[in-house]
């Protein structure tokens, strides 16, 4: 399960470490594409990914927005190998597209991994976030 939050530094050349806890889930090979949260980017172990792709091909193909959704999580989605010290590059339009300048968090989500600026990381840990959320728990 990928789970946790780490921020490591980028270096110039857009490399940044994968954090360890996850290197062992996400193997050789995973994918990393936007997000719907627009803000961040989406880290899919292989595995993932390809039962993710599978469920949009099946989608019918002569809906516009079906064809939309397929475009949005297709166009920029890329195939990482991480080098022997277990860094990746970050596209430079991803890296523009969610604002990262040198430090980038990752968060573990259960079934994937959040790439994010850490400027713009939702403050999910306060009292009002909480409260919303349990109340969202109670029947109506």
């Amino acid at each position: 399960m990928l789970i946790g939050s780490y921020t490591h530094a980028m270096d110039g050349k857009n490399r940044v470490f994968i954090p360890v806890a996850y290197r062992a889930i996400l193997g050789d090979r995973f994918v990393m594409n936007r997000s719907p949260e627009k803000r961040c980017l989406f880290i899919w172990p292989l595995d993932k990914w390809e039962k993710f792709q599978t469920e949009l091909m099946l989608l019918p193909m002569d809906d516009e927005d079906n064809r939309a959704k397929v475009r949005f999580y297709l166009k920029e989605a890329n195939v990482c190998e991480p080098d022997g010290q277990g860094r990746i590059v970050i596209p430079q339009k991803q890296k523009d597209r969610i604002g990262l300048v040198r430090d980038v968090t990752f968060i573990g989500v259960g079934n994937g991994i959040e790439v994010w600026s850490p400027e713009q990381v939702p403050e999910d840990d306060d009292d009002d976030t909480y409260e919303r959320l349990q109340a969202r728990k109670r029947p109506s």
